[in-house]
């Protein structure tokens, strides 16, 4: 016989059975697994890690009182504005002709010259 012939026979009966036996199977597993301990959290980040709080006192902020979202955009652009006026003095003082990488910027279209010169 073929096999659906016999599934149609016992009006599924052998299949259902095999996944109602794999199903109280797996209950009883788990009824039996202990739940992990999960711990629990205390009051303050201060109490896990010290080095979250060394680093938030260093950029002024408070743990236990946030600042505004409006305080926060302030302080980056001023950051950023910090930044990028930095990087413009390191920049000034090391800009080098693309030409050679010697002489400085002012000069650079006198090696230009020299090269399409030579």
């Amino acid at each position: 016989m073929r096999t659906n012939q016999l599934h149609l026979q016992d009006g599924h009966r052998a299949s259902t059975a095999l996944f109602t036996l794999r199903f109280e199977a797996i209950k009883a597993m788990a009824a039996k697994r202990v739940p992990p301990v999960r711990p629990q959290l205390s009051g303050s980040i201060g109490a896990k890690n010290t080095k979250h709080l060394a680093v938030l006192a260093e950029n002024g902020i408070n743990y236990d009182r946030p600042m505004s979202p409006g305080h926060v955009a302030t302080l980056r652009a001023e950051r950023i504005a910090r930044e990028k006026k930095n990087a413009a003095a390191a920049g000034a003082t090391n800009v080098r002709c693309m030409a050679c990488g010697h002489c400085p910027l002012s000069a650079s279209v006198h090696c230009l010259l020299q090269m399409y010169l030579l």
